[in-house]
């Protein structure tokens, strides 16, 4: 049994937009922005980038750890990250979810 031909990620990009049915410029900005990307990374994917990442986190242990996920994992900027404290954690939850002050403030969730 043939396992079908391997899409390429523009493609796959692509056809995510047109289900969308997001407009032509949107598309080509998309996939403009995406080559750019890639380009910039010396065309590694950016699933190789991704593992690459994790296996660098794993090799990293306790605080050092924690903090790296919180960055990588989340989206945190640097100062965010720094002005955490540890009731604002939640966890007691495989999915980590940081809370920011006040109400309006966003949620930053994370795996562990």
């Amino acid at each position: 049994m043939e396992s079908p031909p391997k899409t390429k990620l523009l493609d796959q990009v692509r056809d995510a937009i047109q289900v969308k049915h997001y407009s032509i410029r949107t598309e080509q900005t998309y996939v403009d922005w995406i080559k750019r990307y890639i380009l910039f990374h010396n065309r590694r994917h950016p699933r190789e980038r991704e593992m690459a990442a994790a296996a660098v986190l794993d090799q990293m242990s306790g605080t050092t750890q924690l903090m790296a996920r919180l960055l990588y994992g989340s989206g945190l900027r640097l100062m965010e990250r720094l002005r955490l404290r540890v009731q604002d954690l939640d966890c007691g939850n495989p999915n980590y979810c940081a809370r920011g002050q006040g109400r309006k403030s966003p949620r930053h969730g994370f795996t562990g």
